[in-house]
């Protein structure tokens, strides 16, 4: 699956930086829920300093 690393077992599976969920279309009144759990994040490195620093600035 593009953006997804290999399935390695377990109940997680982890992106590689831009995996996408697809959620099929709803006919007439269904609902859709979508629950995802977040194991692991950041720090992120920025090659971009000034990036870095809007990056900072918009976070806090």
């Amino acid at each position: 699956m593009s953006g997804w690393h290999n399935y390695a077992g377990g109940a997680s599976r982890w992106t590689s930086g831009d995996g996408f969920l697809f959620v099929a279309d709803t006919l007439g009144e269904e609902h859709r829920l979508v629950s995802l759990e977040i194991l692991a994040g950041g720090p992120y490195l920025c090659a971009d300093e000034d990036a870095a620093g809007d990056l900072r600035a918009s976070a806090g």
